[in-house]
């Protein structure tokens, strides 16, 4: 999850999840648009490890 706008990410594809939320949940139609613009351009994958229950992205 995104801190900055809340958005939810698939670490093993890199699609989106669900859309942006506060201010951003506000913009008509931005959810989808995000949505449909990962499928095209996902989201740059990282290896996921977990330490002592933090997730980290390398």
């Amino acid at each position: 999850m995104c801190p900055w706008h809340g958005a939810k990410y698939d670490v093993s594809t890199g699609r989106m999840t669900l859309g942006p939320q506060g201010a951003f949940a506000k913009v008509p139609g931005l959810d989808a648009s995000y949505r449909l613009l990962t499928k095209v351009i996902p989201l740059r994958r990282g290896k996921v490890t977990e330490r002592d229950g933090k997730v980290s992205v390398q």
